[in-house]
């Protein structure tokens, strides 16, 4: 008894090196497979079902196994089983739909490792439940240590791992890590002994209901913020762990020994937020107004949208994971309850990831998502308030009164944020979800406009006589206009990076060959179908379907014109922009070929990673930003950075007003093995 005493410190420093491994592993695997899938959202969103479904499965295992007596041995030997596919490597099959080729590379890559670090925080639990009979409260903190290493890997690897170490050196380091963890179980086994597990009492189904529907709402808000702070930012690390690091922190704050929860604090974050929302609704609706000196003031639309989400996912986490820690039942019963709880995660991801796309197919509304996310938790504090009796009701009342405040705030919100944007309105012609995001088709003030989410990707004018003519970031103001007006007799032929409408098509002409790349089929068939770019230009355009890196290497051709304008969301794939990238296109142009970047994008500055290119390969560089707003008074901005070894071409841009980016501040160069979004967010 006295080393189980002394010993708790060597359970709790196992479960929180579980967690860690097991959350890096998540965010490594994923960032792996980025690239093979054309740097789109929905491999974040794929994988935390897939990571979800293993979870549970893990659960499971860990639910079956302490029900038995003498099992330590049996799951050394299982901790050591993926020592035989380590370190991580990814294979993503050639042939096949995105989400099943996905899937098999997920599984492949990760699969055994995080099946048997999801063991660790209840095997551990039971060990100590056997080691200190009686102690619940140190048992059940296991679960705070290991969703605290959970958070700490979450806030480390954007912030410190990613920025600082190649992404091979993680996988090294990551598998030195987990030869230490199963090291650290060796001096465990002695202390959990083959004593009787005994016999559990007897749970409700309507209890395990509830622990299900708890769980399910939260993961179905995480999900639901992630799509869209990654439809509308980049499918990148940093923003990935942003939500999930918030969905953890409120199980650390409710599982830890003293739970964290003043009194009325849900109530008093609901004010805060209500004052916050009403300053962002003020923001979006005077920032167009201001001129041009308010930069800070206009982004702050964006920033608040990040910020909103995330509180917002917070105060829904902190209620239903009280709720859930509050109901947690006795030390024998908490595998069964995990697996609960691992169950309603997994649940809520299949919804959101699967069922959503499906069901609200024709609406094509991320923010439904929410409203499901919410729907199930409300009904899941209901469920508990109803089987708990009038002194749970009491206690869950300011709980359910602020969640209903919550919900029709959210209500307001979610209406005036339709009402505002662009991209949602009555006038929709074609709504589609797919896999690769949500796509709306407007028809508005003479236009006809094709979002991403809430992100505009091309505009055609529905007025026949001026179809013909290139709009906004490709309008006869625009930056790439002009590489068009100073060297359009040399290009002969053009390779696009990215479809969208078609509108460079705009500036084909006869004899001319335009070789589009694009990864989404559905963004063809909307091309083709809603818009006339494509049917209009004389110049020959070919349209090639896959990631735009990876079909640009397969083909044999030299271009005179490299365009990158592969977007996912707002933001260009970050793959597109590596020094191997940019090896490829160079190797892909003719003598006198040039590349052009277009980088608009509201919270990345892409100038100095490019800067850091063109200094490390002695590539000579123009730079040019430019208002392409249609009316007067309104702002449009639009930035597109030219690339090239041979710098007489661009010393013609440079004299025609262009700028170099010598000034930029100094930036670390984004490889293959190394790419941090953190250093480009806008300051």
């Amino acid at each position: 008894m006295g080393r189980a005493g002394g010993g708790r410190a060597p359970f709790a420093v196992a479960a929180f090196i579980g967690s860690f491994l097991l959350f890096t592993l998540e965010l490594i695997a994923a960032k792996l497979l980025l690239p093979s899938f054309g740097g789109a959202a929905y491999v974040w969103t794929t994988a935390m079902m897939v990571f979800q479904g293993l979870l549970f499965a893990g659960y499971m295992y860990a639910h079956g196994v302490l029900r038995r007596g003498r099992y330590g041995r049996a799951h050394l030997a299982l901790l050591a089983v993926p020592l035989i596919s380590l370190p991580i490597a990814v294979s993503v099959p050639a042939a096949g739909a995105p989400i099943t080729r996905l899937l098999w590379a997920l599984l492949g890559a990760s699969a055994l490792p995080f099946f048997v670090l999801s063991t660790t925080s209840t095997v551990l639990q039971g060990w100590l439940r056997r080691a200190i009979p009686g102690d619940e409260a140190s048992v059940y903190s296991l679960y705070a240590a290991s969703n605290a290493g959970s958070f700490v890997a979450l806030l480390t690897y954007p912030l410190l791992i990613e920025p600082r170490m190649l992404v091979s050196a993680q996988v090294l380091a990551w598998t030195a890590l987990y030869v230490v963890f199963v090291a650290l179980h060796l001096p465990l086994l002695p202390a959990c002994g083959p004593a009787e597990p005994g016999e559990p009492s007897q749970t409700l189904l309507s209890e395990k209901a509830a622990w299900v529907l708890l769980s399910m709402g939260p993961s179905a808000a995480l999900l639901a913020a992630t799509n869209l702070l990654a439809l509308d930012f980049a499918a990148v690390p940093l923003l990935w762990v942003a939500p999930l690091a918030v969905y953890l922190a409120t199980f650390v704050l409710n599982f830890k020994k003293n739970p964290w929860y003043p009194r009325r604090l849900s109530a008093g974050l609901a004010l805060l937020m209500a004052l916050w929302g009403a300053t962002v609704l003020v923001t979006v609706s005077y920032s167009s107004g201001l001129p041009d000196g308010f930069d800070v003031i206009r982004r702050l639309w964006v920033v608040n949208k990040f910020l909103f989400v995330c509180a917002s996912l917070f105060i829904l986490c902190l209620i239903c994971h009280r709720a859930l820690a509050q109901s947690r039942p006795d030390a024998a019963q908490a595998p069964r309850y995990y697996a609960a709880i691992a169950l309603g995660g997994w649940l809520g991801s299949v919804l959101i990831a699967v069922v959503m796309p499906l069901l609200a197919r024709r609406l094509a509304m991320p923010e439904l998502d929410w409203a499901l996310a919410g729907a199930l938790s409300f009904g899941a504090l209901l469920l508990r308030d109803a089987r708990g009796g009038q002194r749970k009701v009491e206690q869950a009342s300011t709980g359910v009164a602020t969640l209903v405040a919550l919900s029709v705030l959210g209500a307001a919100g979610l209406g005036f944020y339709v009402r505002q944007s662009p991209a949602f309105t009555s006038r929709a012609v074609y709504p589609l979800p797919n896999v690769y995001g949500y796509y709306r088709v407007v028809d508005a003030a003479g236009q006809r406009r094709f979002f991403h989410g809430n992100t505009l990707h091309g505009l055609q004018s529905l007025d026949p006589a001026l179809r013909r003519e290139p709009l906004l970031y490709f309008s006869s103001r625009s930056p790439i206009a002009e590489v068009y007006r100073t060297f359009g007799q040399s290009l002969q032929r053009v390779g696009v990076m990215g479809l969208g409408v078609g509108m460079l098509a705009a500036y084909g002409r006869p004899g001319q060959v335009i070789d589009y790349y694009e990864l989404d089929p559905d963004v063809e068939r909307v091309a083709r179908r809603f818009f006339t770019f494509l049917a209009d230009t004389p110049a020959r355009v070919t349209v090639t379907l896959g990631d735009a890196r990876l079909s640009l290497g397969r083909v044999d051709a030299r271009y005179d014109l490299i365009v990158l304008d592969a977007f996912t969301g707002g933001s260009i794939p970050v793959h597109m922009l590596t020094r191997e990238a940019f090896f490829l296109y160079e190797k892909k142009l003719s003598n006198n070929g040039l590349i052009v970047a277009h980088i608009t994008n509201r919270c990345l500055n892409l100038r100095p990673m490019l800067a850091a290119l063109a200094r490390a390969e002695g590539w000579a560089v123009a730079a040019r930003q430019a208002n392409v707003a249609e009316r007067a008074g309104e702002r449009a901005g639009t930035s597109w950075v030219v690339l090239r070894r041979d710098a007489a071409k661009i010393a013609r841009l440079r004299d025609a007003g262009w700028e170099g980016l010598d000034g930029e501040a100094p930036a670390r160069l984004w490889t293959d093995d190394y790419a941090s979004l953190f250093s480009a967010l806008r300051r």
